[in-house]
């Protein structure tokens, strides 16, 4: 359960964990990848549906075992979701501890993304790969008041990960 432990959110409840079924197609030519999956919040507080789409192209840096990959993706998100995760209700504006207004998010592009993925094999099986990415939220989810006013439109990430192939 996600709590409003943010000052921003008191007042607008909680959002709870759920879970989500996804349906994914990858494609790999060479260096050159892309990908489209399908997301649907099965139970949880979210009820909606993503569709996210990526482009990536990957080269390697010396030797086979070291990999630069860079990425840049979409995300489109349905009402359901959009209203859920980044609208405001006439309750929790009432409630808003910072006087939010009723806010209404429509479906449309939720945001769109760059990655940045190295990843290097110490080993013939053990490799490590690290990625850093950002995503600029757009549309109704940079308009929501809960962004706009206290909230930040840049989402930065980051990932550091071991792996086994067999």
């Amino acid at each position: 359960m996600i709590k409003d432990d943010n000052d921003a959110l008191l007042g607008l409840g909680d959002i709870d964990g759920g879970a989500t079924a996804k349906l994914a197609v990858n494609y790999q030519a060479q260096d050159f990848g892309m990908a489209v999956s399908l997301g649907h919040d099965l139970v949880g507080d979210r009820e909606g549906t993503t569709l996210n789409s990526s482009v990536r192209y990957g080269f390697d840096l010396g030797s086979a075992r070291t990999r630069l990959t860079l990425g840049a993706s979409s995300t489109w998100a349905d009402g359901n979701y959009m209203e859920n995760i980044f609208g405001i209700t006439s309750t929790q504006a009432g409630r808003s501890n910072l006087g939010y207004r009723v806010y209404e998010a429509d479906a449309g592009i939720k945001d769109v993304g760059a990655s940045l993925s190295l990843r290097h094999f110490l080993t013939r099986n053990v490799g490590i790969t690290t990625r850093l990415g950002y995503a600029q939220l757009l549309g109704d989810a940079v308009d929501s008041p809960i962004v706009d006013g206290k909230g930040d439109a840049g989402q930065f990430s980051s990932l550091f990960a071991i792996s086994y192939r067999w």
